[in-house]
């Protein structure tokens, strides 16, 4: 069985992906949480330090993040869509007349989000599949991808 779609991305389906990758980390975790700590430090304390503190740190990882997110669409691999081909092989991908291919067993974990499929190769470069682009082939991606990684490495809420 194979299934091909294009993905053209955008900014929101890249901020999903970004702000998935922040808020499982430690450093995105632990700063969200010291900025709510001082936001209810200011309700103990009638601080307003607390609160400006607070409100900053807690709404610059996600400003930050989109407009990273924002600046990374300018690249001319966003441009022009991106051509997705997955086989018995593994998963193949055509962005700019550049063809790279990634066999099943590189692939280290797949993960969902409630607007993307997200597969990565390593911890930092990965392939997102927006549900929104994939369509009707959504079942058929997951099922492809169900069968050929390891199932303690693919978590999909579909």
């Amino acid at each position: 069985m194979e299934v091909e779609f294009d993905v053209q991305m955008t900014t929101g389906k890249m901020y999903d992906y970004m702000l998935r990758q922040i808020f499982t980390s430690f450093a995105g975790i632990v700063g969200e949480l010291v900025g709510l700590l001082l936001i209810v430090g200011f309700f103990l304390s009638h601080n307003f330090v607390y609160l400006i503190a607070g409100i900053v740190i807690v709404c610059y990882l996600p400003v930050a993040l989109y407009l990273q997110a924002k600046k990374q669409m300018t690249s001319p691999a966003f441009k022009e869509p991106q051509h997705y081909r997955l086989t018995e092989e593994g998963i193949e991908i055509t962005v700019c007349g550049e063809h790279d291919q990634a066999p099943w067993d590189a692939i280290s974990r797949v993960v969902s989000t409630n607007k993307n499929i997200i597969v990565y190769t390593n911890k930092v470069r990965a392939s997102l599949f927006p549900y929104e682009d994939l369509g009707d082939k959504k079942v058929k991606v997951i099922e492809m991808i169900s069968t050929h990684v390891d199932p303690k490495k693919v978590n999909i809420r579909a």
